[in-house]
C-alpha cells in the first residue's frame, strides 16, 4: 500500500484537498519558512480529520522543549526533523511519554 504525505499545508482548503487526493499524512512546517504555521492553527484546522489521516510536524534543528510544546498543542502524531544533530536519543522518549 502506498502512503502519501503532503507537506506545507496552511489552510483548510489545502488540507481537505490533500485528504480527498488520498494523503495519509499531513505535514505542517514549524521551521522558518513561507509555509510556517502555528501549532494553534494546526489544532484548529485539523479538529475533524479522519482517524486514518495522521499529522506530521516538520522541524529544523529544534530543541527538545520546542518539539514537546508543539506536539502537545498541535496534537501531532509524528515529527520529521532535519538538521545536523542526532535527535534520536530524546525523540523515542518523547512519544513513549505520550506528550
Amino acid at each position: 500500500m502506498t502512503e502519501i504525505k503532503i507537506c506545507g499545508l496552511t489552510t483548510k482548503t489545502a488540507i481537505d484537498t490533500a485528504i480527498q487526493s488520498g494523503a495519509s499524512y499531513l505535514g505542517f512546517v514549524f521551521a522558518e519558512s513561507p509555509r510556517k504555521i502555528t501549532p494553534e492553527n494546526v489544532r484548529a484546522l485539523t479538529q475533524d480529520l479522519p482517524e486514518k489521516v495522521k499529522k506530521v510536524g516538520v522541524f529544523v534543528s529544534p530543541t527538545k522543549e520546542f518539539v514537546e510544546e508543539i506536539v502537545k498543542i498541535a496534537q501531532l502524531d509524528f515529527v520529521q526533523i532535519h538538521g545536523e544533530k542526532n535527535f534520536s536519543s530524546w525523540m523515542f522518549r518523547l512519544f513513549e511519554q505520550k506528550v
